[in-house]
């Protein structure tokens, strides 16, 4: 803030917040005279002159050049004290001032209008919890020029685009200044506009508040699909796990089925060594018969042999007995030759035919070794299938389930059991028959018994299992369903929430447009029709008779922020009192308490 002192000019000082090389020169304030004054008669003199300025003082912060030279300061400030000194030389003259904080928030028994219409103003504001914004404006009368210090100046492009109009000024019969109610109007036009944007921001905050609920609800949405996927997907391992299970009961099944076939297969392989046991037998029973009949026949050829050798003998020895005395020595030697040609041709028959049972029994005890080797060459391979099909139903077992270990550790004893009374056929071929057919059929109906027993538990269990994941799976769909019933209702909510909303958006949209276009026209009207500037002249002005407005149009300019304004031009009033620019301020404080006053041209 500055305060400052003019010479030749007819105008008071003001308080501008300038730095010092945007001091302005003559010039400038000359230029602002001649557009100002132009109906004055001292206008050409101040054009030839121009005013000078001197700068008593400024309120701003010190610059690095100026704190480094030490440059006094006006206002210092005592924190301990609790106070601020201002210490000013004028005219060689020293003015001490000191100023004590000793405010605590509230006001005293004396406190005026504004002061309290002030603090009403922002107790309201701070109750609604409104954002709100403040203007502050410093006001400068000269040359019968009201000027804004506050306001930034618009440099324009152009130095000698100068056609800027000032501000128009009235005044009434007792010769006060005061702005035009054209201003008042336009400020609350401003104002309108301003609510209007604040409404228009609080729609938009609703807007916002509305798109993060529809943007929550969508969340809840995404949540609500991503719900339902991961319900899918313990469908689809439901689905999974019972397709496991089947293939398992398969698999247990087709286990079931190898051990099946298995046990059948080593039934069908002890049938066929007893079968071949049995042929043994039968072919050695009648090899034997065979070697029997063999016997008896050599036995009767030699019987039938010595019979007839008996008979020849005693013939020849009768026949001999009777030639014996005629032809004893005759036949002696002829005798003898025969006896030895009958016994050698006896022997050679025996020798032969002896030699024909020999070999007849050698090929028949060749037959029975070669048909022994064999059926023992059969009982090797079928030791060595049926030891590698244990091998491979041992193997299947323990791939299989852990609960038929018990069982296949009996299939083994049994099976060792079956190879010790298979040891002992040698002995006893009718009683292993007998045992084995016994053992085979106990274990048969032993493994079938277990096998039932197993798919009876595992039935249940799958059954059981079944049952869970049926209920399980009903009550998932049924909280799915309900989780999606609440979320169609919500959404129905939010479609009905949100339509109105829209209605009344577009609805406040045209609204809201109709009124810009309504405020233009009247503004438009009041600027160019209803308020025109008077054109200077150098006649001395008449009072001139004047329609007075009536009390509602004048009730319709007042504005709710006048009190705002109010506040800030008495502020003003009192720094301007500090500086000694009484005069003016009782004069514009006069005027603004009396601007509803018929007003006249000023030229």
């Amino acid at each position: 803030m500055e305060s400052t002192q003019r010479r030749g000019g007819g105008g008071a000082g003001g308080m501008v917040p300038i730095s010092p090389s945007q001091t302005p020169r003559s010039s400038d304030k000359a230029g602002r005279d001649l557009r100002s004054g132009e109906g004055s008669f001292n206008g050409k003199q101040d054009k030839e002159k121009g005013v000078n300025v001197q700068v008593i003082v400024r309120c701003r912060p010190l610059s690095e050049d100026e704190a480094r030279i030490h440059t006094p300061v006006v206002i210092s400030c005592n924190d301990n004290k609790r106070e601020v000194c201002a210490v000013q030389t004028i005219a060689n003259k020293q003015i001490d001032r000191t100023f004590l904080f000793d405010k605590n928030g509230e006001y005293p028994s004396d406190a005026g209008v504004i002061p309290r219409a002030v603090r009403q103003i922002f107790d309201i504001l701070e109750a609604q919890h409104a954002e709100y914004s403040m203007k502050v404006t410093f006001l400068e009368l000269y040359n019968e020029e009201i000027s804004d210090l506050l306001a930034p100046e618009e440099t324009s492009k152009f130095p000698e685009d100068k056609s800027k109009k000032p501000i128009a000024l009235m005044e009434d019969g007792k010769v006060l200044v005061c702005e035009l109610a054209m201003s008042e109007r336009i400020e609350r036009m401003e104002l309108d506009l301003d609510s209007r944007d604040k409404q228009l921001a609080e729609l938009q905050d609703l807007y916002n508040s509305q798109q993060q609920s529809t943007a929550e609800l969508s969340d809840k949405l995404e949540k609500t699909e991503l719900f339902k996927g991961i319900t899918s997907e313990a469908d689809a391992l439901l689905h999974d796990l019972q397709d496991s299970l089947q293939s398992q009961e398969k698999k247990l099944t087709a286990y079931a089925e190898q051990q099946r076939e298995a046990h059948s297969r080593a039934v069908e392989t002890t049938r066929s060594i007893s079968q071949i046991t049995v042929n043994f037998f039968r072919t050695l029973d009648g090899h034997a018969s065979m070697l029997g009949q063999i016997f008896e026949e050599a036995q009767t050829n030699n019987d039938q042999k010595l019979s007839e050798l008996e008979k020849k003998f005693e013939e020849c020895a009768a026949h001999e007995e009777k030639q014996l005395l005629a032809k004893v020595a005759e036949l002696l030697a002829g005798s003898n030759a025969r006896k030895k040609k009958l016994v050698k041709c006896a022997i050679v028959e025996l020798r032969e035919s002896a030699a024909s049972r020999t070999s007849k029994l050698q090929q028949e005890m060749s037959t029975m070794q070669e048909t022994t080797g064999s059926i023992k060459a059969e009982w090797t391979s079928y030791t060595q299938s049926a030891e590698s099909h244990y091998l491979e139903d041992t193997a299947s077992v323990q791939i299989g389930k852990g609960d038929m270990e018990e069982v296949l550790r009996k299939c083994m004893e049994q099976a060792k059991l079956g190879a010790q009374q298979w040891k002992s056929a040698q002995e006893s071929l009718l009683h292993l028959e007998k045992t084995n057919v016994a053992s085979i059929d106990e274990i048969v109906r032993g493994g079938i018994d277990t096998i039932d027993i197993l798919r009876g538990r595992f039935s249940s269990a799958v059954s059981s299992a079944l049952e869970d994941t049926d209920t399980g799976s009903k009550n998932l769909l049924s909280s799915i369903d309900r989780s999606l019933q609440l979320d169609h209702e919500a959404c129905g909510n939010l479609d009905s929430m949100i339509v109105p909303c829209c209605g009344d958006l577009r609805d406040l949209n045209s609204g809201h447009y109709h009124k810009i276009v309504e405020i233009t026209e009247n503004a438009g009207k009041c600027l160019l029709e209803e308020y025109t500037v008077d054109q200077p002249s150098c006649s001395t002005p008449k009072k001139r008779p004047i329609n007075p407005s009536s009390v509602a149009s004048i009730e319709e300019l007042r504005t709710p922020s006048f009190e705002e304004l109010l506040n800030v031009f008495w502020d003003a009033k009192s720094s301007k009192q500090a500086n000694g620019d009484a005069k003016h301020i009782l004069e514009a404080a006069i005027a603004m308490r009396d601007s509803r006053l018929p007003l006249t041209a000023l030229n």
